[in-house]
């Protein structure tokens, strides 16, 4: 099992639950406003705060596919970097072996 903090979600997942959620959120809010139960000032109250909520929800997963972008990218980056390191780490050994192996040959006098 997975420590606290340590689950994922995929990011379609999110976006499917706050566009749910705000749905039911606007269901609710039409419900409300329909029974006639609030004046017209409550009602606008309850639409603000409805838009604002969502707004801050939606804002929030944009800001979260944004991030979720640039870590591809820095995650892509540092592949190739590695690539790289690992290419020039080969030939560091490619040359090390070829020292050793003059070396070898000095060491014998075979030169």
């Amino acid at each position: 099992m997975a420590e606290l903090g340590q689950q994922t979600v995929d990011f379609s997942t999110l976006v499917s639950r706050a566009a749910e959620d705000s749905f039911v959120s606007f269901k609710e809010l039409v419900e409300k406003s329909r029974s006639g139960e609030q004046s017209d000032s409550e009602r606008k109250i309850g639409l603000l705060k409805y838009l604002v909520k969502t707004r801050q929800r939606m804002l929030r997963l944009n800001v979260l596919a944004k991030w979720c972008k640039q870590v591809s990218f820095l995650l892509l980056l540092l592949w190739r970097r590695c690539l790289n390191w690992f290419a020039t780490l080969r030939v560091l050994i490619a040359l090390m072996n070829s020292c050793f192996r003059e070396l070898g040959t000095w060491e014998t006098g075979n030169f």
